[in-house]
């Protein structure tokens, strides 16, 4: 027993002074000199750096450098093309010693990053495939990548297309994906968006519209293919679980075969998706009743062709109510069928006080110039009680 423990004293008296050896070997200057060059050659740019340092416990047990306050400048000094406020890489230890760096992890704090595609349609990364066709340099060493983890924290990412006036922005996003390598990708991805932007022409169509999603894929770099397997995106609590394979993204239009569906007992979660540009109009209302949304989206996306849909709804006992008002909309029943040759209401009925409204009805090629459509509408509506059920 007594020699049990003198062999595990042994071992853990060694782990300790390997430990202290290496941070007394690998101090910031050292680091520096070790990583900075390789990310200065792969990036094209001199990096600016507060700070690197080594660290054994938050990585353990791989070593791992700590990056704080990166910046790497734009096409000028004063211009800034990426910043983040820490970066956490682990890497393979053995091989970091003989002068290799194997990233095995990254976890990237407050990164803040805009993609630009400028007027004459040159983008402000472009320097980073200036030398694409050049073969790589082979006998220097090289910064290997084998990621199990990813986390970004409070990230912003933008994309500013001047060229077609389409600002899109990602505020706030928080995302962990684990990866596992063999011959295709597989990830879990869980990822909390806090603000989801889009502006396009100078009309903004999405104001800080908040995302959750937790996916599992399947990627095969070679064959162009990701596999969405289990998995779901919410959005403004509207629960939305998706599958279905992405493909051919190298392409000038990516084909996606995929379906969705999501069921509530509270159909109110449907005028979450209202575009912000009228979410003036159903803000407030007190809602009940379940309702059932169900599709599929296959094809092109891209290309001048919009991609074949389907979409189902059901509402069943649906019910509205403004707070400002003394009656409701209630009774409310909805079933529609949407696709892109046609959109078919079998039916459609609501109450409010004394007043009723049923509709049942078509509409064909609903996406064309010369639709069409038959609609058969039944009212009976007092025009003085409006004020009773609605905010004027």
């Amino acid at each position: 027993m007594k020699t049990a423990l003198k062999i595990v004293g042994i071992i853990f008296a060694i782990i300790i002074i390997l430990i202290i050896g290496l941070n007394l070997y690998l101090t910031d200057d050292r680091i520096k000199d070790l990583i900075l060059p390789q990310v200065n050659e792969s990036i094209g740019r001199e990096v600016q750096v507060d700070r690197m340092s080594f660290t054994l416990f938050r990585t353990f047990p791989n070593a791992g450098v700590s990056i704080t306050n990166l910046r790497v400048p734009g096409d000028t000094d004063q211009d800034t093309l990426a910043s983040f406020s820490e970066l956490l890489v682990g890497v393979k230890l053995l091989p970091l010693l003989s002068g290799d760096v194997q990233v095995s992890r990254l976890d990237i704090d407050r990164l803040d990053f805009t993609y630009i595609v400028f007027e004459d349609g040159t983008t402000n990364i472009d320097f980073l495939t200036e030398d694409a066709a050049v073969e790589p340099d082979t006998t220097e060493d090289a910064m290997a990548i084998d990621l199990n983890q990813v986390r970004l924290t409070d990230a912003r990412i933008a994309y500013d297309d001047r060229l077609s006036e389409t600002y899109m922005l990602l505020d706030g996003l928080n995302l962990v994906t684990s990866l596992r390598f063999s011959d295709v990708i597989e990830s879990d991805i869980d990822a909390d968006l806090r603000g989801l932007s889009v502006r396009m022409e100078g009309q903004t169509y999405l104001s800080a519209l908040p995302l959750k999603l937790e996916q599992q894929s399947v990627i095969d770099m070679e064959n162009e293919t990701v596999q969405l397997n289990e998995g779901s995106i919410s959005i403004r609590g509207l629960d939305l679980e998706m599958t279905g394979i992405i493909s051919n993204w190298s392409d000038e239009a990516m084909h996606v075969d995929l379906s969705f569906n999501s069921a509530s007992d509270n159909f109110g979660t449907i005028l979450e998706l209202i575009p912000d540009a009228y979410r003036s109009y159903v803000e407030g209302y007190e809602t009940s009743g379940s309702f059932d949304l169900r599709g599929s989206v296959s094809g092109n996306v891209g290309g001048e062709k919009i991609p074949d849909f389907n979409v189902i709804m059901v509402v069943a006992d649906g019910y509205l109510k403004h707070p400002d008002v003394s009656e409701s909309i209630s009774e409310i029943q909805l079933s529609l069928d949407a696709s892109n040759d046609r959109v078919q209401i079998e039916r459609f009925s609501a109450e409010a006080g004394v007043n009723q409204i049923s509709a049942n009805g078509f509409v064909n090629k609903p996406l064309e110039e010369d639709a069409d459509f038959d609609m058969n509408i039944d009212m009976n509506m007092d025009l003085g009680t409006i004020r009773d059920f609605y905010p004027l």
